[in-house]
């Protein structure tokens, strides 16, 4: 992990550099436990601490306290570094060789990760025998229904169901009224008109009069709820992989595992030449000429969008103009009123 998504890491030297605890050294096992970092980086933090007055101890490198010490140091830290560079393109080239393989049985891995809002996630035996189907809720529990469809068990957040050696899981329609909901998001779309905005106050209404599916999180309907529904191939029966960068090592562009350059840092988001596309991994819960209406639908809104429409976009400059440089998601606008005045952001 980079130092920027370690927040205890970032605490320690933030303590270090004040004067409020007054330590003065940091202990760790070895060179890999302060971070698997580049040399330069792992010296410049060293640095930090010793300009505050704290020297980093390593309890398991044998350092004999001379000036041979900075030649172990920097050879054990680009061990550190390569270890983990040689995980990385190990785990990436599994995951490559796994979704080439289930792309082309048919099989989506979307199920492994979030499972889209209108689908189950169902474990099958290798002969496409349906053992269990698990369905997500608003709180994060998964109810697990049996093969005939009887709730068995509802399951805590952060577990899933046994499953033995062999058996596949798959996307499957969850229930009726959630499958409806989403055909109504792609039909309002295309027949009405109707913007992501617009249809989340519609579905919002319909749950609050119990006529319709609550959000996937449980609270209001949001616009990019509906936006991401949108735009997500997973509802014609696709599957879509590498969409965003995998690892800080390495890459799958045009479907080959390839070392990033020096240079490169960490993109957002993948360029869409390098996305893989397996078609017809699941069951579809709408139809593909639907779908690609929508998306025409949907760039025709965005290219309609004047840049200063009027005052509230001029408050708004940046709102879906940038994207935040760690999740790769666009910013939206913000407004909290108060007796005192607006608050924008």
């Amino acid at each position: 992990m980079e130092v920027g998504g370690r927040k205890a890491f970032l605490q320690m030297l933030s303590d270090a550099q004040g004067d409020r605890f007054g330590f003065r050294c940091v202990i760790c096992y070895d060179v890999a436990r302060f971070g698997r970092l580049r040399n330069d980086e792992a010296a410049h933090y060293r640095y930090l601490l010793r300009e505050a007055g704290v020297e980093v101890v390593y309890s398991a490198e044998a350092l004999t306290g001379n000036d041979s010490d900075q030649l172990l140091l920097e050879t054990r830290q680009w061990l550190a570094r390569e270890y983990s560079r040689r995980i990385s393109e190990r785990v990436l080239a599994s995951w490559l060789v796994r979704v080439k393989q289930t792309s082309q049985a048919g099989v989506s891995t979307l199920a492994n990760r979030n499972t889209p809002f209108g689908y189950d996630v169902a474990y099958t035996a290798p002969d496409g025998t349906i053992k269990s189907i698990a369905r997500k809720r608003a709180d994060g529990s998964r109810e697990l229904y049996g093969p005939e469809g009887r709730l068995v068990a509802v399951l805590p957040v952060g577990t899933s169901p046994s499953s033995e050696t062999g058996d596949l899981v798959i996307l499957v329609p969850s229930s009726q009224e959630r499958v409806e909901a989403v055909r109504e998001i792609f039909e309002w779309r295309v027949t009405e008109g109707l913007g992501p905005k617009a249809t989340a106050e519609r579905l919002t209404r319909a749950a609050s009069r119990g006529t319709g599916p609550p959000s996937p999180r449980g609270r209001r309907w949001a616009a990019g709820i509906i936006a991401y529904i949108l735009s997500n191939q997973a509802y014609i029966g696709n599957s879509v992989h590498n969409k965003r960068p995998a690892g800080k090592f390495f890459r799958v562009a045009g479907g080959v595992l390839s070392r990033k350059p020096p240079a490169a840092g960490r993109s957002p988001k993948n360029p869409r030449r390098d996305w893989i596309i397996a078609e017809g991994t699941h069951a579809p819960l709408v139809d593909a000429d639907l779908f690609w209406k929508a998306q025409i639908k949907l760039r025709d809104l965005g290219a309609r969008k004047p840049v200063f429409p009027g005052p509230s976009s001029i408050a708004f400059l940046f709102a879906g103009r940038i994207t935040c440089a760690a999740c790769g998601y666009g910013y939206q606008r913000r407004e909290i009123r108060r007796r005192t005045g607006r608050i924008l952001g």
